[in-house]
């Protein structure tokens, strides 16, 4: 686990945290022939729903990138953000989870993404780790 650098290529059994500061965007990147995979480009833009990073900003770009094979979850977070991106990925097929409100510290973006009826699960943090496992491993992760 790591923040993101500028560049950055998007592997497997690696987790990126967005760099505070930048809004985190993903475009495409070949790895090996016929192979795409993400990069991460670091964007010093406008603050989005007052916040950078916005994760709208790194959940839109992802989707236009992994489309159905992609995961998305909103565990806690304050404000609006979150709703427009997780909704990209379920329009491209992605899968879609939020924690239950009862237990998300902080329930603005979760909120926010049932709101742009973005979120096809709803999860127990005590089930998401294994939620999210089996939806990875669905897309072939």
């Amino acid at each position: 686990m790591k923040e993101t650098e500028n560049g950055d290529v998007i592997t497997r059994n690696n987790i990126l945290l967005s760099k505070a500061g930048y809004h985190t965007i993903i475009t495409s990147a070949q790895t090996t022939p016929g192979r795409i995979t993400g990069k991460v480009v670091h964007s010093s833009g406008q603050p989005l729903h007052g916040v950078k990073p916005a994760v709208d900003k790194t959940f839109i770009s992802a989707s236009k990138v992994y489309g159905k094979n992609i995961v998305s979850v909103i565990l806690s977070g304050m404000g609006s953000d979150g709703g427009a991106g997780m909704l990209a990925i379920k329009e491209a097929g992605g899968r879609t989870f939020v924690v239950r409100e009862d237990e998300c510290l902080v329930y603005g973006m979760a909120r926010s993404a049932l709101e742009h009826n973005a979120v096809q699960e709803t999860f127990s943090l005590k089930k998401m780790a294994d939620e999210i496992h089996r939806a990875v491993r669905r897309i072939g992760g």
